[in-house]
């Protein structure tokens, strides 16, 4: 039954091969450019082997070995069906069918897709009545009748069963002989099923790296002989950047930065609008001013004056506009020998005053929030440090983790068979042999997927193994199976990277 099984998953591995080929944009066409070589060494071949090559060409030749058979009901000329290793049709297509070589080669992969696909059923189906018949050899005894049809259901069970002449009984040696008949049908139909599906391998390792070992060289030495070439102008675009960065990460992240550790330190920052001993000393020559003209008019005595001054220092000139009113009624007069001009002077100084004081509380409102106004400076910058940082991080963790676990491509294979197991445990009871057998392939997949691509001593490979282990547990009731599955889904998904593996093609 192993055998079976390595049959099988081989077959599926293959399979998967050519629907990679089949669904990606560019496989077709880059399976078609890899195969082109030998596609057309084949055709020049057969037809060199044609009593008249050209006319072979223009008309629907039966000279031609025809391919294998397909069970998909495609109709194309023999010249075309043999290139693209498709069967021919008893009414074929005109060679206008080379015009789409892309929809030829889909058809191919189809082909060996659905071929290899039908050799893993076959095995899978053979592995779900060897289990059956082992179910029932557990509860027979040996030398029974039961045992005896047991053994005799357990070698026709096997694919390539050739029927025995000699009737089997109860005797050991009759076991014996129907065991070693069955053992040796089993390698007879190995044989042929390695036979048969070889034509349907994906391409060897040098066909699918011929293209890779011819462009490559040429492509990088065009690539180089390009970049000395311009060697001057890229060391100048490479010093450019870096003093780009420089300049950015001093002026714009360090040196603000800076300023802001400065301010939470000190407390000081360098915003100011107005100094407090400008105000100070406008103030002060407003008071003065005021004063001298309170002195020189009104005749105030000390202490007037003092409580004049207290009232210019409370924003009050009541004093100074009641000698620019009395003023104001000659102005002619006042300006020439009064203390017109002199009002003015001192409205004009309690304007400068007043613009002055309501800096100061614009000034002391930036300093409350000069915080807020350094972080808001610096912001910008440290957003683009961040999302830089991110896209960088995201590459070079994404470049790193392609490799991990597996790889992509096996980490998708065990996203597949998981994704089986859960398709097959809807199947109605009891189940058929090819849904059993399909059921213990994927979960001997998920098995094989654990212990070799998994960190050995971990709980991701001791976790993920235990929930495998419930999976085939033949006491555990298919819902609870259902609800491991998604638990798996939900515990795994995210590390195995699941829903990125499942969103591409």
């Amino acid at each position: 039954m192993v055998r079976l099984m390595h049959e099988a998953a081989r077959d599926e591995s293959a399979a998967e091969w050519w629907g990679r080929a089949e669904r990606v944009g560019a496989g077709a066409g880059w399976y078609l450019f890899e195969t082109l070589p030998i596609r057309l060494y084949n055709l020049i071949i057969v037809l060199l082997r044609q009593p008249h090559p050209i006319l072979s060409l223009l008309h629907s030749t039966r000279h031609l070995p025809p391919p294998p058979r397909s069970p998909s009901p495609v109709h194309l000329h023999p010249i075309v069906a043999h290139l693209f290793q498709l069967p021919p049709s008893p009414s074929p297509t005109p060679l206008t069918a080379l015009l789409d070589p892309l929809h030829l080669a889909r058809l191919e992969c189809r082909y060996h897709k659905t071929h290899l696909f039908q050799g893993r059923d076959d095995r899978a189906e053979a592995v779900g009545r060897l289990l059956g018949v082992f179910d029932r050899l557990k509860d027979c005894q040996p030398g029974t009748d039961q045992f005896a049809n047991a053994v005799r259901d357990l070698s026709a069970a096997l694919p390539g069963h050739v029927e025995l002449k000699e009737p089997i009984d109860t005797t050991p040696s009759s076991y014996a002989y129907h065991l070693l008949a069955a053992l040796d049908s089993l390698k007879l139909s190995s044989e042929k099923h390695d036979a048969s599906m070889a034509h349907h391998a994906p391409p060897s390792r040098w066909t699918q790296l011929w293209p890779r070992l011819v462009f490559l060289p040429l492509i990088a030495y065009v690539a180089a002989r390009s970049l000395y070439v311009s060697r001057e102008q890229i060391w100048g675009w490479i010093l450019d950047a870096k003093e780009t960065v420089r300049v950015f990460l001093i002026s714009w992240v360090i040196e603000p930065i800076m300023d802001i550790l400065k301010t939470i330190r000190t407390g000081e920052g360098e915003v100011k609008v107005v100094s407090p001993e400008g105000v100070k000393s406008d103030l002060d020559s407003l008071e003065r001013m005021a004063v001298s003209l309170a002195a020189d008019k009104l005749k105030y005595t000390p202490e007037q004056q003092a409580e004049l001054g207290s009232s210019i220092r409370a924003g009050d000139l009541t004093a100074v506009l009641r000698i620019y009113e009395e003023d104001i009624k000659a102005p002619l007069r006042s300006a020439i020998g009064g203390t017109l001009i002199r009002t003015l002077l001192i409205q004009v100084q309690k304007l400068k005053v007043d613009v002055d004081v309501a800096l100061s509380g614009i000034d002391k409102l930036l300093k409350s929030q000069e915080l807020t106004f350094a972080f808001v400076g610096v912001a910008p910058s440290i957003t683009i440090l961040y999302f830089s940082g991110s896209w960088l991080s995201s590459l070079w963790y994404s470049g790193r983790g392609r490799g991990r676990y597996g790889g992509e491509r096996k980490r998708e294979e065990a996203w597949l068979s998981l994704r089986r197991v859960e398709h097959l445990l809807l199947a109605p009871e009891p189940l058929p042999p090819l849904t059993q057998g399909l059921l213990v392939l994927s979960l001997s997949s998920l098995r094989t997927y654990g212990q070799t691509h998994l960190p050995v001593r971990t709980r991701l490979r001791e976790g993920f193994l235990e929930d495998v282990g419930y999976l085939e547990d033949v006491s555990l009731q298919r819902g609870d199976k259902r609800l491991v599955v998604q638990r798996m889904r939900a515990d795994w998904g995210t590390v195995l990277g699941w829903t990125t593996v499942a969103g591409k093609a």
